[in-house]
């Protein structure tokens, strides 16, 4: 995203819109996946030399969740942006790279597709979310087997 500061009167101007989610560089990742453009609310102001942009970014995405393996799709937004560039009066900025850092760390460390997603039985590998396994469960607590030990 580009913006000319020249073209922004001395109260700030509006930046309503959208971007081709290609900005975010994530074709190659298998895990993740953008589905749609990226959008973005922003209000540019020029202080002296510099460029003071406020507002919020966002994208639906899709992610592989990290208990189940199921693909699921959110929202990822940035609804606190701000990006502070120094600049002459007559230049162009280009946002693109602080767009794109300001999605990327909204991501989710542990994406899950629910907050209550049960996740993958350890034993047989069936997707709880979906069904009920027959595996037997394990009665004893695993860690009394450390009880047992004895040190010499």
């Amino acid at each position: 995203m580009i913006i000319r500061m020249s073209e922004i009167p001395p109260e700030g101007m509006r930046f309503l819109g959208e971007e081709q989610s290609s900005i975010l560089d994530l074709e190659n990742e298998k895990d993740i996946s953008v589905n749609g453009p990226l959008y973005y609310d922003l209000y540019a102001q020029v202080a002296p030399g510099e460029l003071i942009v406020r507002g919020s970014v966002g994208v639906e995405m899709s992610f592989r969740c990290s208990r189940c393996g199921e693909v699921f799709q959110t929202k990822v937004k940035d609804g606190a942006f701000v990006a502070v560039r120094e600049a002459g009066m007559d230049e162009s900025v280009d946002l693109t790279e602080e767009i794109r850092e300001a999605i990327i760390l909204t991501f989710p460390n542990y994406p899950v597709c629910k907050v209550d997603c049960k996740g993958l039985c350890v034993q047989c590998g069936v997707s709880l979310n979906r069904e009920k396994c027959n595996c037997r469960k394990r009665e004893e607590n695993v860690w009394t087997v450390l009880d047992g030990l004895k040190l010499k």
